[in-house]
């Protein structure tokens, strides 16, 4: 049987949680005692590749913007990985990270994350593909509960570091896309705007008391 193709690194930094719309909970920019070439400390993961694959998200000097290590994962395509803190914190609580995406698979962020670590998840995300795709999921035990997607009109040029910015509240939730280079925000109709813009707006059927946040990669 032909081993799946390896994809593209995907590179983080900086992962922020905080109550909408001033209180910090976390600010984590990977820079405190991480060991380069193992899992972010304090974090949980998990693979649907199983429990004997690599670890799917590692500290790494090459994936740091901000400070002198950050998190990459080259997981295999096709395959769907998590990473996230074990504090539960309110379901409205907005989940924010700088990302590189370099493949075709997206990176991003994810909210009221639950039962994660199985195949039947339940969490609100979004993230961020080469050229700038941003794809919104909502998810209840496993079943798609909405899915949008943008797709800018001018591509971010590879490499290019973008922050994502997932903020939940109530019944729906908004994606906001910034990129890191120019400053400009995606809005809703694909074009960069030098003024802040909705990238997605959503109902959600994904609405608990209660979560997790982290990273989140699609398969």
């Amino acid at each position: 049987m032909p081993q799946s193709r390896r994809a593209p690194a995907l590179t983080f930094d900086t992962l922020e949680a905080r109550d909408v719309p001033s209180s910090t909970w976390l600010t984590d920019n990977f820079d405190s005692g991480e060991a380069v070439g193992s899992a972010p400390v304090g974090w949980t993961e998990w693979s649907s590749s199983g429990s004997t694959a690599p670890v799917p998200y590692v500290a790494s000097y090459a994936a740091a913007r901000s400070g002198s290590v950050g998190l990459t994962s080259s997981s295999m395509s096709r395959v769907e990985s998590r990473a996230w803190l074990p504090s539960v914190v309110p379901a409205d609580y907005s989940v924010s990270a700088e990302v590189r995406a370099d493949g075709s698979a997206g990176a991003g962020v994810l909210a009221r994350g639950n039962s994660l670590n199985t195949a039947t998840p339940s969490y609100l995300s979004a993230t961020v593909a080469a050229g700038g795709k941003v794809e919104f999921f909502d998810v209840g035990s496993g079943k798609l509960n909405h899915y949008v997607t943008v797709f800018p009109i001018n591509h971010t040029p590879k490499s290019t570091w973008v922050r994502v910015t997932l903020e939940p509240a109530g019944s729906s939730a908004v994606v906001r896309v910034q990129r890191m280079d120019t400053g400009e925000y995606l809005n809703a109709t694909g074009n960069w705007s030098a003024s802040p813009a909705v990238a997605v707006q959503s109902d959600v059927g994904w609405n608990p008391r209660e979560g997790t946040v982290g990273f989140y990669r699609p398969g």
